[in-house]
């Protein structure tokens, strides 16, 4: 008799696919709405070309339901345009080896389209297309200085002065950090502008929490070199408005950019109510401070993008709308003065 060894081994079939479909694409020239696709020819070179759909939502050959466009093409890349600014989009491609042998639907890549630069009149209360608890999304920037945290869209929280100044949606930023909120613009030489925005904190202190406002050309917070608000210091309580009038010398792009800081006395800056606009023909005063209080006497101080021709009316208050019965004291300084001491 003898011996003998018997080995089995597993093996296994595999079925190639007769018309494989590209599998990655590059995505080059993104614009705010165009970009060209490239991809590389499978190992089997399709016949007739290849199918391609360009995609908000859905799967390849899903259907209409988020399709942006779809063609046949024998290139190896194609152009997209007309699309739309800071949006995202799926590319799915596949084979076309005959009229009945197709490949199989592949999703080769998706980009994200960039943002338009905004124009003016803007306007921002962070009311749409926003997410609660999450930075601000439409073309918004961060940069951070200082801390761990960012702004933060809100459309939840009312604790420590977070309640939105309008609507149901603010932004906020946390206790001990300084960040910016950016955003591009195209603004024309010689058009004076306004800039406004809503803040509060939920402090007492003023010295705890500031804004400012800068703008400039380069996309970094080093850019920002021009004052447009200058630092200062939140009041605790309601919202305080905040106001910059400027000029641009040279028309182009520019970014304009809100710092806010603060350290860790209060929780938080809230802000609402962002907006850009062409300036009034007579501009209000801005910059607004009350130095030199004694028991019965203060100085009033402001300034102004230019000189009104008749002066600056004021009126002293404690009770009362202005231009109504009721000032302490009322008068106009004359050409240029932007300061007035109350006495009595």
């Amino acid at each position: 008799s003898g011996t003998g060894i018997l080995n089995i081994f597993a093996a296994s079939l595999e079925v190639l696919p007769t018309c494989p479909s590209p599998s990655t694409a590059a995505f080059t020239l993104i614009t705010t709405n165009s970009a060209t696709a490239t991809w590389t020819a499978p190992s089997i070179v399709p016949t007739l070309g290849y199918e391609y759909e360009l995609r908000t939502t859905g799967l390849g050959g899903s259907g209409a339901a988020g399709l942006v466009t779809n063609n046949t093409t024998t290139a190896l890349s194609v152009n997209f345009s007309t699309l739309l600014a800071n949006t995202n989009y799926k590319l799915y491609i596949r084979s076309k080896c005959s009229a009945a042998d197709l490949g199989s639907w592949n999703l080769v890549g998706n980009f994200t389209t960039l943002c338009a630069i905004s124009t003016v009149p803007y306007f921002e209360g962070f009311e749409t297309g926003h997410t609660h608890g999450v930075i601000p999304s439409l073309c918004w920037s961060q940069s951070d200085v200082s801390g761990y945290n960012q702004w933060l869209v809100n459309n939840t929280y009312t604790d420590r002065n977070r309640t939105p100044r309008t609507g149901n949606w603010n932004a906020f930023l946390a206790y001990s950090n300084e960040d910016w909120l950016i955003r591009s613009f195209q603004l024309e030489a010689g058009i004076t502008y306004r800039f406004k925005f809503y803040v509060r904190q939920d402090g007492n202190n003023i010295n705890d929490a500031s804004v400012k406002v800068h703008y400039g050309i380069g996309s970094t917070p080093v850019d920002l070199t021009n004052v447009i608000v200058p630092q200062t210091g939140i009041i605790g309580g309601d919202y305080q408005e905040m106001i910059g009038d400027f000029q641009v010398t040279t028309s182009g792009v520019y970014q304009v950019g809100i710092n806010g800081k603060m350290n860790g006395t209060p929780w938080y800056i809230s802000i609402d109510d962002i907006s850009l606009d062409v300036a009034p023909a007579c501009p209000d005063v801005n910059n607004v401070t009350i130095t030199d209080i004694t028991k019965n006497e203060a100085t009033l101080n402001w300034s102004s993008v230019s000189v009104p021709s008749n002066g600056y009316e004021y009126e002293v208050r404690t009770t009362g709308l202005p231009g109504t019965p009721g000032a302490v004291e009322f008068g106009t300084t004359i050409g240029s003065v932007t300061t007035v001491n109350i006495a009595g």
